[in-house]
């Protein structure tokens, strides 16, 4: 079915486009043009705020949710769950890749304005921290919003596009990264906790065809104390290639690729180095690795398009830690894996 969303809320010129949708839509208004009753909408006018929305039967309704609860509130809705993830109490050390890998495709093509909303949470399981032997299960979300194709969020930060033609992105980043309880793991006793940073940097990506080329780098912005660690957590980055295909048209998608990753010796010897205060405390041996590559891996994701709107994600992320890194007196295994699935809905 055809039909035309205008939003006055918003500059007209700017959001009123065609569409495909269901009828299920109808469900989501506030009334349909030409009843009777509170809810009916009269013919021809346009009450503020609300997106009106015509059928082809030739009646119109309006819709408070669409236009004041499904977009506006994604961003919303999104910046709780990030922020429950940043929670001290409830930190989960992270890196670029998962970051990445949860929120990668996400942003598909919109079907209200343009907004580009996909709300979502799935489960999955991760390395209880960098280097362990040991896994924990997590929530995760299966989310990201975007605005006009230039603004976007999601697991992996804030970004805008402040280059974007011809395939080739860029622009600056806002992120976080994620803490490390020493309570975690026996392995960590006596190391002292690391607190959720607030992390700056910048990002290009190139599409060419099916594949696609994308990198970061992020300066760590951590509080003024971090425990019996040093206050400033680092420079850290990734750089990875990508393979996307339809294995099913419209139906079924395929992301795959080898990612690589960097980082400063500040950054490595936050997370992987033993200072003499930690040796003393916990018993390891003192440890100072330098900058260089910390990891090498490979991603792989699945997209199953249940309806035009529902669509179930599953991903995995196998890597290897390299140079320094992988002879850290903390780290239990080289190989670290992770992985998840989910279910999300795409506005």
């Amino acid at each position: 079915m055809r039909f035309r969303v205008n939003v006055s809320v918003w500059p007209r010129q700017w959001l009123t486009r065609h569409c495909e949708r269901s009828e299920a839509i109808q469900g989501l208004g506030v009334g349909l043009e030409g009843e009777t009753g509170a809810n009916a909408v009269p013919r021809g006018a346009r009450r503020p705020g609300l997106l009106r929305c015509a059928r082809n039967d030739g009646r119109e309704y309006e819709s408070f949710v669409l236009a004041h609860f499904c977009l506006p509130a994604g961003w919303l809705l999104l910046l709780g769950v990030l922020a429950s993830r940043a929670t001290p109490s409830l930190a989960q050390e992270q890196d670029l890749s998962e970051q990445r890998l949860e929120q990668s495709g996400l942003l598909g093509p919109s079907s209200v304005s343009y907004w580009n909303v996909t709300l979502g949470a799935g489960a999955g399981v991760a390395p209880t921290y960098l280097g362990a032997k040991t896994y924990r299960a997590e929530p995760i979300p299966i989310a990201a919003v975007g605005f006009a194709d230039w603004l976007s969020l999601g697991p992996s930060g804030l970004s805008m596009n402040v280059m974007n033609f011809n395939g080739f992105r860029a622009g600056p980043v806002i992120g976080y990264l994620g803490g490390r309880n020493q309570d975690n793991d026996p392995r960590l006793n006596g190391l002292g906790n690391i607190d959720v940073n607030a992390t700056v940097g910048g990002f290009a990506d190139y599409s060419f065809g099916p594949f696609d080329v994308f990198v970061t780098a992020r300066q760590a912005i951590a509080p003024a104390a971090v425990g019996p660690l040093l206050a400033r957590d680092g420079l850290f980055g990734l750089m990875s290639f990508n393979y996307r295909t339809a294995i099913i048209p419209k139906i079924l998608d395929l992301e795959i690729g080898p990612e690589i990753a960097f980082a400063d010796s500040q950054y490595n010897q936050n997370r992987f180095g033993i200072s003499p205060t930690q040796s003393a405390a916990s018993g390891l041996p003192v440890f100072t690795p330098g900058a260089g590559i910390t990891d090498v891996g490979f991603h792989a994701s699945l997209t199953y398009h249940y309806s035009e709107h529902i669509l179930v994600r599953a991903f995995a992320d196998i890597k290897e830690l390299t140079d320094d890194d992988a002879k850290s007196p903390i780290v239990e295994s080289k190989a670290q894996g992770q992985g998840g699935i989910g279910i999300a809905y795409h506005f």
